[in-house]
């Protein structure tokens, strides 16, 4: 959520990663995870680690929710799993921060939504103010038993306040009980902080233009002037007044382009919850920009009017940070294009 980069995160967690598998690791828990840049800088730098070891082992990523409803960097269960469905996950889910009570709901979502297993590690309660945790053995195994009933669950366990008493009677409980089916994909999805789903209903989509110096002279003026904070305020505008999605274009050919991008960006994504257009040619400040989007952001635009060159240096930044594109029907043959 600050204070080191993205490719500082990357390298950490690789390096712990290559460690573990060296020392006989079977499976990572990447968990008590607060923010989905950490964690897709995280998963890029355990995948790192894959390839330069040429093997593999499975991950279950768990995050914590807080008692306000979101993670601490603001994502909300939803948004997190947009934000890594791309992943080759084996299991996705919560753990630490609440008790099962303030997990209820979020939990329903995930395993609503997940193609991965589910998982579910919740703290003894909330704790009191001399730091204990009161709620019981009896009392968690109870509430976790509910969620394996209604098939949330594939694994359960405890985190902060429970005992090997709390993880004997959770272990009884679940005994004999059917695991959570993982739901196929059946969603277009794209996220900020929150999540928006495209569907037939929810048509058309409102993208908010005037985040873009092609678009907007304002915007353009302010970026020229260094004025990006006050030119993130027309895309919060922007946002307060309708447009689900904000298109960002910083290129503009008499300035550094990943450069305005990156400072234009370090703003926005604090000022507003909606999902990101990212709008360039340049598949440098492509990822430059998704290594600051914490959700799934959309990559405007491809197309083949010089080949696949576009495609190649596109594509693997998809795979690797999570994303949708906007591909326009436009080849070689720029009249056949535009007549679809």
């Amino acid at each position: 959520t600050g204070g080191i980069t993205f490719e500082e995160v990357a390298a950490y967690y690789g390096e712990a990663a290559r460690g573990l598998m060296e020392g006989g690791s079977d499976l990572i828990f990447l968990e008590t995870q607060q923010d989905t840049l950490n964690v897709k800088a995280s998963l890029n730098g355990i995948h790192a680690a894959f390839a330069a070891l040429d093997r593999s082992i499975p991950i279950v990523l768990s995050v914590s929710v807080e008692t306000m409803g979101v993670m601490l960097g603001g994502q909300t269960a939803e948004a997190l799993y947009d934000s890594v469905a791309h992943y080759d996950l084996l299991g996705v889910g919560l753990n630490c921060a609440t008790g099962p009570d303030f997990m209820t709901d979020h939990l329903r979502t995930l395993a609503g939504l997940s193609r991965f297993f589910i998982s579910c590690f919740p703290n003894a309660g909330l704790p009191d103010e001399n730091g204990r945790y009161n709620e019981t053995p009896e009392m968690i195994a109870r509430k976790l038993d509910r969620f394996c009933g209604e098939g949330w669950v594939n694994i359960v366990g405890g985190c902060c306040g429970t005992t090997p008493e709390h993880i004997r009677l959770i272990a009884q409980m679940a005994e004999g009980k059917s695991p959570r089916k993982p739901v196929p994909p059946k969603r277009s999805s794209v996220s900020g902080l929150e999540s928006l789903t495209v569907e037939e209903d929810r048509r058309p989509v409102l993208v908010g233009e005037r985040t873009n110096v092609i678009g907007s002279r304002l915007f353009k003026d302010l970026i020229v002037k260094g004025g990006f904070e006050e030119a993130s305020e027309i895309g919060r505008r922007q946002v307060r007044h309708g447009a689900q999605v904000l298109d960002v274009c910083l290129a503009n050919p008499d300035r550094d382009e990943k450069s305005d991008m990156i400072r234009f960006l370090d703003f926005l994504t604090k000022k507003t919850k909606a999902p990101l257009m990212l709008d360039s040619t340049d598949a440098e400040v492509l990822e430059e920009a998704m290594k600051r989007c914490p959700g799934k952001s959309i990559i405007n635009s491809m197309n083949l009017e010089d080949g696949e060159e576009r495609f190649e240096k596109v594509v693997p930044l998809l795979h690797k940070y999570g994303g949708a594109v906007i591909v326009g029907t436009i080849d070689e043959d720029k009249l056949q294009g535009m007549a679809v």
